[in-house]
Order: C-alpha cells, then structure tokens, then sequence
C-alpha cells in the first residue's frame, strides 16, 4: 500500500499498524493527508476497539478498549455426531483482527488467536476473558474436521468457507456461553479409483440434507481443502471426509454422471471403485 512505501517499507503487510508501549502510546508513520479510523487489539484478550475517523497527524488520540465487553467464562462441551465426547480437542479464541477490502471484497485477512484450552475426558473446555463480539473457537484435533464455530460469514464468502462453517454462521450462543454443545466430524477417509479413468474428472460428498461437505488433502504439514475435489488419470490421494458425509457424487465435465452411498468408518480408509 501506500502507507508501506511513505513509511520506507516495501514489503511486509498490507497495512499499517504499530505497538503501543508501555504507557500505551503508540505512532503510526506514512500516512497520506485523509482521514482514518484507528483500531486497537489487545493480544492478551482479543478485544478489540476502533476509533470514528480521525485525520492523519491528530495528537492526543485516544483508542479504547471497554473490558465491560469482555465474558469472564466461556464454556462447553466437544461432542462427535454420535452424541461421544471428542478428548483432548484444541478450542482456540480466534478473530479476523483486520480484514483488507477491495470494491466490496475481502481480499485478505489478518488473523489473531489465543493459546487453546484443551477438551477433558467428557469433552469439556473452559476459557476467560474473552469479547463477546468478533471472537470465534477454532476447534481442531488429530481425528477430527477442524471447525471454526461462531463465525460470522460474509456475503462475498470472505470469511470462511465449508458446509460446516455455514452451519455456525450466526456467531457464540449468548444464551449458553457457559455450557455450549459444539458438534464436529469425526475425519474419515476414502479412496476413489476407476476402472475408466475417463468416466469422471471430479467429485464431491453430501450430508444427508443434500449439502456439499467440506473435503481435504493432507500432504506433509499442508492441507487442500474444498467442497469438489479433482479425480486424475480415474484416480485420487486418500481424502480426509467428515463423518456426516453419505454420498458420493461423480462429475464429468460439471454433470453428474454418479451417484453412490458412502459408508465411512473412523480410521479405515474407504476403496471406492465402480
């Protein structure tokens, strides 16, 4: 941007920002002559306080942050589909601390999150201090389809994507924010390989209300991610899939030319072929 370079820096990140000291004072450089508004987090909490617009060179500018607007208890309980206790979880605070705008799209997102709580023996986690807007859990786990619960979607899809995150779009439940249910997938996974490798180019799974899951390829320490996924050469990688996920669906050139129920287990992997 162009704050970057009148400040003398031509990389790093798309905005501007500077650490308040230990007064919590703080200046911003290399700013044009407009207005701006000003935003403030509090690495230690997450919350989070914004400014009307305030012209570039003001003085005495004051941010604040109103800790009434914190919940001093979070809590809840981890659960599979199956009403199981999902143990040892990871349930993470997380927020979209600023998100980078362009002709009404989000083109990137700067995330902050908190150390995680981990779920007990019965599913169970519990976290303070956290605000009580912009702040979801990323709920994550070795056997389990990681879930951003509590997060707001936005129109043009930039905050979020998978059927699971649609399911947790209208934010925490301010009526059960110390005993919450979250329900997550366990993650499953299957294999599909055809006899004709031209039969299909692509594929995807549906729950059992008709709606596309979210599907991953795990390589090393990445993930590829989405609701479709590519069938090469009649044949795919082991795809992780939750455990919701009971129809395959077969493509070739975007029309459906499959359909067949899964049967997926937790810690099998699933040979598909037709």
């Amino acid at each position: 941007m162009t704050e970057n370079l009148l400040a003398g820096e031509s990389g790093g990140p798309a905005w501007r920002f500077s650490e308040s000291d230990a007064n919590g004072e703080f200046v911003l450089e290399g700013l044009l002559a407009k207005d701006y508004r000003l935003r403030a987090l509090d690495p230690a909490t997450l919350l989070i306080g914004e400014t009307d617009p305030v012209p570039a060179g003001s003085v005495e500018v004051q941010v604040k942050l109103d800790t009434d607007k914190l919940y001093l208890r979070v809590a809840g309980r981890v659960i599979d589909h199956q009403g199981k206790p999902v143990v040892g979880a990871s349930v993470s605070p997380m927020c979209d601390a600023f998100r980078l705008k362009h002709e009404g799209r989000t083109l990137s997102t700067s995330h902050a999150t908190l150390d995680p709580a981990f779920t007990d023996a019965e599913g169970r986690f519990e976290l303070r201090n956290l605000p009580k807007s912009l702040v979801y859990l990323r709920i994550d786990g070795e056997d389990i389809v990681p879930l951003e619960y509590g997060r707001r979607r936005e129109a043009d899809g930039g905050a979020g994507s998978g059927a699971e995150q649609a399911k947790s779009a209208p934010g925490l439940p301010v009526d059960r924010i110390e005993s919450m249910e979250v329900t997550v997938s366990r993650r499953c996974h299957f294999q599909v390989a055809l006899a004709d490798p031209e039969f299909a180019d692509e594929l995807c799974v549906l729950d059992e209300e008709g709606v596309q899951v979210e599907l991953s390829l795990f390589a090393g320490t990445g993930r590829r991610e989405g609701a479709r996924l590519p069938i090469q050469a009649g044949r795919t990688e082991v795809i992780a899939c939750p455990d919701n996920g009971v129809t395959l669906v077969l493509r070739k050139a975007g029309a459906e030319v499959l359909r067949r129920n899964l049967e997926l287990v937790p810690g099998e992997v699933l040979q598909v072929r037709n």
